[in-house]
């Protein structure tokens, strides 16, 4: 059983990525997610919620992609103390909240909190693409919030992991961002 969910989620990734939502939704749905259910796997479980979120994401269906990372999967990775995961889904519900326009509508403490958390995490586990990409988004919500000195020092960091994977056009983005935000100050 275990084989076949994730044989069937192999297939349902493949098919998101090329655009085949409806049928990678249906076997996230009916396939893999049931299957983990009755084989008891809950961290399996909470990967796939995260998965069909996702794709709901993607869908503009904010509200329940927000709803399953923070009540379906977040409890699982306290409890688990899964601290890659706690980060993911931190990220997760920040960028969800962006999406659906979190930073005018009074979510922007929210976000602020949920990509802090989801950038010490990744430090803490030495994930230099959680902190690249993290840092990226939490440096440039630290500069709008007008914290100019300690979002500086986020996009250095996370230049610093960028540059650690070799990704030198994202690295020549943050600097580019930086030196706005240092023009900005003057």
């Amino acid at each position: 059983m275990r084989s076949r969910a994730v044989t069937m989620g192999k297939i349902a990734d493949i098919l998101t990525t090329r655009g085949q939502t409806d049928e990678a939704l249906r076997l996230w749905r009916e396939d893999v997610l049931p299957a983990f259910e009755r084989l008891g796997d809950v961290r399996s479980r909470a990967v796939t919620m995260g998965k069909i979120a996702d794709i709901l994401t993607t869908r503009g269906q904010t509200d329940e992609a927000l709803r399953i990372h923070l009540n379906e999967r977040l409890p699982v990775a306290q409890q688990t103390q899964d601290l890659d995961s706690l980060a993911h889904i931190r990220f997760s519900c920040a960028t969800i909240r962006l999406r659906r326009g979190g930073l005018q509508n009074g979510e922007a403490a929210t976000i602020a909190e949920e990509c802090a958390e989801s950038y010490d995490l990744y430090q803490r586990i030495g994930r230099a693409d959680g902190v690249a990409v993290v840092g990226a988004l939490f440096g440039q919500i630290l500069a709008a919030a007008g914290q100019t000195e300690e979002a500086l020092s986020v996009l250095d960091q996370a230049a610093d992991a960028y540059t650690t994977l070799g990704e030198s056009q994202h690295v020549e983005h943050i600097r580019t961002i930086q030196a706005s935000i240092r023009k900005a100050k003057e």
